[in-house]
């Protein structure tokens, strides 16, 4: 509810995206802010980046631990941590929003990272496994020399196994 004396409810989307560390060594977060405030009668002229820096600050606090791996749970952990309902001399804050998202870069060397972890897991299987079931040697060796991986050191006309 509006009292006349009040100003309207100002909605501001942030221009830029800004950046957001991770617990995830190297990757940060982009995060663009939706916010909704009234500001006060005797507010002075930078309010608005007042109300824009308390928004950042607690998404910076919350965003330092989460993981970049589950980029829609740490969205919704971030959006739970935004103040809503905040009072302040110059502003009363009514709504706050971010959208995360990670960069190209970011995302690429998220990729290399699960596709490294994923094969030192399967190696430290196999080490581990090795000398009870000898028979995952074989495996390893078929895998290896698959069609997938050979044909594109093969031409494009040869066959890898026999028809």
């Amino acid at each position: 509810m509006r009292w006349p004396w009040q100003y309207a409810a100002r909605t501001n989307t942030c221009s830029q995206p800004r950046l957001l560390p991770s617990a995830t060594a190297g990757i940060s977060f982009e995060a663009v802010y939706t916010i909704r405030w009234r500001p006060h009668r005797r507010s002075p002229s930078t309010v608005e980046e007042t109300v824009r820096a308390h928004v950042h600050s607690a998404a910076l606090r919350t965003a330092a631990h989460l993981e970049a791996a589950d980029l829609a749970a740490a969205q919704d952990a971030v959006n739970a941590a935004l103040p809503n309902r905040h009072r302040n001399p110059h502003y009363r804050l009514i709504d706050a929003r971010a959208t995360l998202c990670l960069p190209a870069a970011a995302q690429d060397i998220l990729l290399q990272r699960q596709a490294d972890e994923h094969r030192i897991r399967r190696l430290r299987f196999l080490k581990t496994h090795l000398y009870d079931h000898p028979d995952l040697v074989v495996l390893d060796r078929l895998e290896r020399h698959s069609p997938r991986s050979s044909a594109t050191t093969t031409s494009p006309n040869s066959s890898v196994w026999p028809a």
